[in-house]
């Protein structure tokens, strides 16, 4: 299998990481690979390292001009993006190490979907994550179990509307997808998530139920990842908490957009939950859950959507 892809690379003070990304990029068993990189005003040595690579694997980059102020984890993985020409795309996060086969693994899974259902319909695949610290030990074996989600969840529009199981570095995109979803606009939570959700609404997202990624937790991480537990939880989802009410307030922004860019190619179902979804703040407070419920708005577990409908 000599398929091209793309893989997009969105860097900032990475230095302490990124060789051991770049390495495990090289030592891959597909080898027809171009990486997209798109630096964000780093300070450190990233670029620097970035050329370094550049030299010793030529034709294997593309060093993105940087950008003239911070564009923001979002906006750069959007740029880096746009600029992949192949028909497959991997996001790649600069501290992350893959597995020898990962892309292997990824495009022998999308081709046999495509060939299913065709190159026109939009396909996201992605796999589960090993967390390790900085230094590779094992956090836990699995990312999914860890925060406690399942991928099938993220599978349905509705759901995914409201919380994202799909991780940018563990996940490859074909071009319909790309076409559709690019560019990412401000409003989108985040890169992965706008992508899962174009996904959800006009193809389709696939799992791999085996852990595809050394995905590092350290303290630089734009994110990371947070484990689940009750107490954990309800610190996070707690009715007074306003970083609960800013979620989902984010949620209904990025609904908001969505229904803007693709209104008239969604069924009329989808269309009438982002409707309601996106106004809901307009509406008075007694009323916002029932209209939650009406719609089967849920997270990936209790606890997860009672915190929702507490923060309506």
């Amino acid at each position: 299998m000599n398929t091209q892809v793309d893989i997009a690379l969105a860097t900032f003070n990475g230095e302490l990481y990124l060789p051991e990304f770049l390495d495990s990029l090289i030592r891959q068993t597909h080898s027809n690979w171009h990486l997209y990189a798109g630096d964000d005003g780093s300070t450190d040595r990233t670029v620097e390292l970035l050329k370094e690579f550049s030299v010793s694997h030529p034709n294997k980059i593309t060093i993105l001009g940087t950008a003239e102020e911070r564009l923001g984890a979002q906006a750069n993985f959007s740029r880096a993006l746009q600029a992949c020409r192949a028909d497959y795309v991997l996001p790649a996060d600069q501290d992350d190490i893959w597995h020898l086969d990962k892309v292997d693994v990824l495009l022998k899974q999308m081709l046999n979907v495509e060939n299913r259902l065709g190159k026109e319909v939009s396909i996201l695949f992605h796999s589960d994550l090993t967390l390790v610290d900085h230094n590779q030990k094992v956090i836990a074996l699995s990312l999914w179990r860890y925060q406690h989600t399942h991928p099938d969840y993220g599978k349905s529009f509705k759901n995914c509307m409201i919380q994202n199981t799909v991780t940018g570095c563990a996940s490859i995109i074909n071009r319909a997808l790309l076409n559709k979803a690019l560019p990412v606009p401000d409003e989108a939570i985040m890169h992965d998530w706008w992508l899962a959700l174009t996904a959800s609404a006009t193809g389709g997202i696939h799992a791999i139920h085996e852990p595809l990624v050394l995905y590092r937790q350290h303290e630089k991480n734009t994110l990371g990842a947070k484990s689940w537990s009750l107490t954990a939880a309800w610190k996070r989802i707690r009715p007074d908490a306003k970083s609960a009410r800013g979620r989902v307030a984010a949620y209904q922004r990025q609904a908001a957009v969505f229904l803007k860019r693709f209104g008239s190619e969604l069924a009329s179902e989808q269309q009438k939950v982002l409707t309601d979804f996106s106004t809901l703040d307009q509406r008075a407070a007694p009323v916002r859950p029932l209209i939650a419920l009406k719609h089967g708005l849920r997270k990936s577990d209790a606890l997860r959507t009672a915190g929702f409908y507490l923060s309506l």
